[in-house]
């Protein structure tokens, strides 16, 4: 079969794609990845949504077959497909150890079936370490916090509106918060926002309404301060006393500057 969409110039173009027999024979084998069991990758919602992530980046919505769930199969994890968007009860599979969904049912005939660069068991073998090394990276469980940014982090803007949530909730609570967390989710941001309400509070009470936010260099503290303040100016009713952001040197650092000035 020839089609006649060649570039201007050129000889008719095979339709067929070379690497389409090149590439191996799919045969039944049993996987040698060290995969969690369908109890375990079910049962743990953080690791199933982070295995779900990574199957629809080859299965995206809207292509059949399209990704539905993980289930159990003889024993062992397998995804589940539908052929279309009336298929209501998938039947299309991979199993553990093939890499190529199984066409089943209603449909299967009117589409082609897609695959995975490697068998489904050595896939999640490799995105469950994935997860592992970013979320499990010290031996101990969870706190309930860890595990629900875990749950719902699926997107940076996700990520943002979770750690704004945990900030929110800890602000205004006793005792001292250590958190950390990934780069680029605003967390100074998600904390400014977070502190409007605590020092309304503390307005309603009459109460002193001073906060103080600790910079690694004073560069990066002028930044912040600016955006702070600019805050302000896109949300003035955010606060319901006037406040002022500034930049408080060290004792050191003006001493310092002052010994230099009187030098």
């Amino acid at each position: 079969m020839f089609y006649d969409r060649a570039a201007k110039g050129c000889a008719n173009v095979s339709v067929f794609d070379p690497a389409d027999f090149l590439r191996p024979i799919q045969v039944a084998r049993k996987s040698t990845a060290r995969v969690k069991s369908p109890a375990h990758i079910l049962g743990d919602s953080a690791l199933h949504a982070h295995l779900t992530r990574e199957i629809i980046k080859y299965f995206p919505d809207g292509s059949y077959p399209q990704f539905s769930h993980y289930g159990e199969n003889a024993g062992e994890i397998a995804a589940y497909f539908s052929n279309s968007p009336t298929d209501y009860t998938p039947d299309s599979l991979i199993k553990q150890d093939w890499w190529s969904v199984h066409l089943v049912g209603t449909g299967s005939d009117l589409i082609e079936t897609k695959s995975l660069p490697r068998t489904l068991g050595e896939m999640i073998e490799e995105w469950t370490a994935d997860f592992d090394a970013r979320l499990n990276a010290v031996d101990r469980e969870r706190t309930p916090e860890e595990q629900k940014f875990a749950e719902v982090s699926a997107s940076q803007a996700s990520a943002i509106d979770a750690i704004g949530g945990i900030l929110r909730t800890k602000i205004g609570s006793a005792g001292a918060h250590w958190i950390t967390a990934p780069e680029g989710i605003s967390k100074s941001r998600s904390l400014f926002d977070a502190t409007h309400q605590a020092i309304n509070d503390l307005v309603d009470y009459d109460l002193p309404a001073n906060t103080m936010y600790a910079f690694a260099t004073y560069a990066l503290a002028k930044e912040k301060c600016a955006e702070f303040r600019q805050g302000q100016i896109n949300n003035p009713k955010n606060f319901r006393r006037p406040i002022k952001a500034i930049v408080l040197k060290s004792f050191s650092r003006v001493y310092k500057e002052l010994a230099r000035h009187f030098a």
